[in-house]
């Protein structure tokens, strides 16, 4: 009878061995395919050749021997040239992200002129983002994302702007109101 209970036992043992095998077969199998599949995939990269878009872009509309005209520019941009280059300079001042740096392989990355045209254009045309991605050589992302953070910084220049004004306001009848009551 002892002989039947430790044949049993050993039955148990080669049962669980062969289990625990199949286990970490089924694990290293999982193991393997996660690997395949998180392997770090590049994007690809499309020159879009940023620099001969820039100097288009200055060319047809900001250089001194300019294609367009201001009238053109207004069709264009909805707003005067003076306008749009306070708007670029303020961004470029007040936000890091419209500062020209270079991207994550080395090369000069967008200007702030050019990023605020993209932004612009969209907001003024209700274009998808991929539209001028054949004159200002801006990818869908880069527009996109230029967009959000354009209208993001329009948000806080045009807040800072209201409370400003508003405590400008809010003192000046402070001191009225002090004026009127030291005369009566």
């Amino acid at each position: 009878m002892d002989s039947d209970y430790s044949s049993s036992d050993s039955d148990i043992e080669d049962n669980l061995v062969m289990q625990g095998n199949n286990l970490m077969q089924q694990g290293l199998k999982a193991i393997m395919e996660l690997e395949a599949v998180s392997q770090v995939r590049r994007r690809e990269y499309v020159n879009r050749d940023r620099a001969a878009a820039m100097e288009g872009l200055i060319r047809d509309y900001f250089s001194p021997t300019q294609i367009y005209n201001d009238r053109r520019f207004k069709t264009m941009f909805r707003m005067g040239r003076p306008l749009f280059l306070r708007i670029v300079a303020d961004m470029e001042q007040h936000f890091e992200y419209f500062q020209q740096r270079p991207d994550a392989r080395g090369y000069m990355g967008f200007t702030s002129l050019h990023k605020c045209t993209s932004a612009i254009r969209h907001l003024a045309f209700s274009t998808p983002h991929d539209l001028w991605d054949d004159y200002l050589k801006i990818s869908e992302k880069c527009a996109r994302d230029t967009m959000y953070k354009f209208c993001e910084g329009m948000f806080i220049d045009l807040f800072i702007c209201i409370v400003f004004y508003i405590i400008i306001i809010t003192l000046n009848c402070v001191l009225l109101l002090i004026y009127i009551f030291i005369l009566l």
